[in-house]
């Protein structure tokens, strides 16, 4: 399986406008596929970044077109022990916490592989120290994640996870490792006790060799319900539980503040939040990106929903400057001019989803096992929303992906899912006499009225609310504040 990397840059409509200056008959100005064209691409797309600030500004100027969804407001929390800023992240796994999702028709936290035939969730209720934990409810569980380990210097390793299993309990620790001159070298810990509690299992591995890699796995056999937390793989030494450095959500520039910050609720029903952080204030107040999508009642207000595809512009040779809009159709997400017609197509694209495969390894794969149908589009934030219908081993899911609404370079025809939304929404089986058998997600909108709402509507005439979440926090060092986008009712910040 092949991995291509993230994609970098974009197709720039400025470019264009700067190859114009060329005569009409040279390649650099007639072909972006050109040497010259692409070259210049890099100076195109910083200057259509400032062309889309300055547009951004003029209509935030005038109260008709000015940007409603714009952040108006955070919330502030003070943190009152600062030897958290001195903390060492020594856990060498990624998402040891189960923090951060992938792909939502897998059900597993980024970075982990779950083994064949093995059904797991990942939840946040209760008191799993690390905020989330993954469940078994059948008491079968394998999951594990391969690493590399750059032919450092080992001694040795440690390993641990958090168990909890009132019955049955047989739950397995593994790792292997594997040195520069080929040695393999491994390690097993088993715990058989009843732990209702939650109960720490770790093991040790002698290696005194550089190691190429090392692969962590846990498997559980239990006779009923199991749950894991807090896994840890450490150098030389075993300590309390801790987070990895790079654990922070693979579209942000970020450094984490503690292990992990949540919102914890006062009452042990409710889900803990972990929140993320970003780099900077600006980063903060132009959060566009959710991190939850969570389905809701309907709202006592009336929404007004309406959706928006108009987004980006394309400049022809010639000079022609049309609009363009990001539209679905049975297969693909297209790119096409507003006026003078809809029917000039700029781009047809696919949908790849950026995960973390093998070795956490970060990108796109082309995936047969995995059918993604695009069935409605809208813009918000210049953000493009896709509403899919995904089939994947004989089960289909409908999801919300989260795109950036730019035609990519070098002419890939797909364009990237940064993170996705399992909207719990099913549409199959038998329904009443007055519906349709066939009904399907038909649009997609927001409200200005409900600046985080997401309404989508279905061929048979319903309709279904969302709520969006932003999920991020920003630390002031000067003044050592926390300031959030999102307030949460009824549950204290934590900073674990």
């Amino acid at each position: 399986m092949v991995v291509t990397p993230p994609t970098i840059g974009f197709h720039s409509a400025s470019t264009q406008s700067i190859a114009n200056n060329f005569p009409e008959w040279t390649k650099i100005r007639q072909n972006y596929t050109s040497t010259g064209w692409k070259f210049i691409n890099a100076w195109g797309m910083a200057l259509e970044s400032v062309v889309d600030n300055v547009t951004k500004n003029i209509y935030n100027m005038h109260l008709a077109t000015s940007d409603l969804l714009e952040n108006t407001s955070v919330y502030t929390v003070e943190l009152p022990d600062e030897d958290i800023l001195n903390k060492q992240y020594l856990n060498i796994l990624y998402n040891s916490s189960f923090c951060i999702k992938d792909a939502s028709r897998t059900k597993m936290p980024a970075g982990w592989t779950l083994g064949t035939g093995n059904d797991v969730e990942t939840i946040f209720t209760g008191y799993a120290p690390a905020v989330g934990a993954l469940v078994s409810n059948n008491g079968l569980l394998r999951i594990s994640q391969d690493i590399y380990l750059d032919n450092t210097y080992y001694n040795s390793l440690y390993a641990s996870t958090y168990i909890k299993c009132a019955t049955g309990t047989n739950v397995k620790v593994i790792v292997s490792t594997e040195s520069i001159d080929g040695t393999v070298l491994a390690s097993t810990g088993i715990y058989t006790g009843t732990s209702p509690e939650w109960t720490r299992l770790s093991i040790g591995l002698t290696t005194n060799s550089q190691l190429y890699s090392t692969t962590f796995s846990v498997e559980a056999t239990c006779s009923g319900r199991v749950e894991i937390s807090s896994v840890q793989l450490q150098k030389d030494i075993l300590t309390e539980w801790s987070n990895n450095s790079n654990d922070v959500l693979p579209f942000t520039d970020a450094i984490p503040i503690g292990n992990i910050v949540a919102a914890i609720p006062k009452n042990t029903v409710s889900k803990r939040i972990p929140i993320f952080p970003v780099e900077t204030e600006k980063d903060l107040i132009y959060a566009s990106i959710p991190t939850r999508i969570e389905s809701s009642i309907k709202p006592a207000v009336e929404l007004s929903p309406y959706a928006i595809q108009l987004y980006g512009r394309r400049v022809s040779y010639q000079g022609e400057v049309v609009s363009t809009e990001w539209v679905n159709d049975d297969t693909q997400i297209i790119e096409r001019s507003v006026s003078p017609t809809i029917f000039d197509y700029f781009g047809k694209y696919n949908i790849r989803e950026l995960r973390y495969h093998q070795f956490l390894e970060y990108g796109t794969t082309e995936d047969d096992s995995v059918t993604i149908t695009p069935l409605a589009t809208a813009i918000r934030k210049d953000i493009l929303y896709v509403a899919c219908k995904e089939v994947s081993n004989g089960t289909t899911i409908r999801t919300i992906k989260i795109l950036i609404p730019k035609s990519p370079p070098n002419q890939k025809t797909y364009l990237e899912s940064i993170i996705d939304f399992d909207l719990n929404l099913f549409l199959e089986g038998t329904l009443g006499d007055n519906q349709i058998t066939n009904e399907e997600i038909s649009t997609i909108g927001f409200s200005d009225v409900g600046a985080n709402w997401l309404i989508i509507n279905t061929t048979a005439n319903r309709r279904f609310y969302y709520k969006l979440y932003f999920d991020y926090y920003y630390f002031n060092g000067t003044n050592n504040r926390f300031y959030f986008l999102e307030k949460y009712t009824n549950s204290r910040i934590a900073v674990i």
